[in-house]
């Protein structure tokens, strides 16, 4: 069964309408996280309010979608679970942990709207409060972009492409982060 994703303004809300397959789960993450790419999506929303079951697979399933969407720049939250869900998961030792959870679709916009308040208030200082800012954000982006591209250019695969690429984009941060606190001495 395949879950509705419906784009409210930056936001992504996935409603579950039914239980839903380990199958269902896994299409459910890869498309989830297509969309948030597609969209340039600020947040995700899922509503598991028809789950009456949260077994070790769909809570791992959904703190992974949570930890995807949260490396692609975005938010989640997981909103509706059932007391009766909730309580069963306890028992068990299932967490949803590191993820953001509300009781009902309303308080997760509310929750998202609060934190992008937060989040664009902090925004407008420059660069996000480095010395140079936004161009020094540009530099360590050319700098990964062009090491993605040499590595491809290399004949590395695109994984290992995308290792080298991460690697180059810490030790750019890293130079800038050093440089900033010699600055400052």
């Amino acid at each position: 069964m395949e879950v509705p994703i419906l784009k409210q303004g930056a936001v992504l809300i996935a409603t579950f309408q039914a239980a839903l397959s380990d199958a269902d789960l896994n299409q459910l993450r890869m498309g989830l996280v297509q969309q948030v790419v597609k969209f340039r999506s600020r947040a995700v929303i899922v509503d598991v309010t028809a789950m009456d079951v949260m077994d070790s697979f769909a809570s791992r399933t959904l703190r992974e979608i949570a930890h995807m969407i949260r490396l692609r720049g975005a938010d989640t939250v997981i909103v509706g679970i059932q007391p009766e869900v909730a309580f069963a998961m306890v028992q068990l030792g299932l967490t949803l942990e590191g993820v953001a959870t509300a009781l009902d679709l309303e308080e997760g916009l509310a929750y998202l709207n609060e934190k992008f308040k937060l989040r664009t208030e902090s925004d407008h200082r420059v660069g996000w409060g480095n010395p140079g800012g936004n161009q020094v954000d540009q530099d360590i982006v050319s700098a990964r972009q062009k090491g993605r591209l040499m590595a491809s250019e290399m004949g590395f695969s695109s994984g290992d492409a995308t290792l080298i690429a991460t690697a180059i984009s810490e030790l750019a941060r890293n130079i800038v982060s050093y440089r900033i606190r010699a600055k400052s001495r």
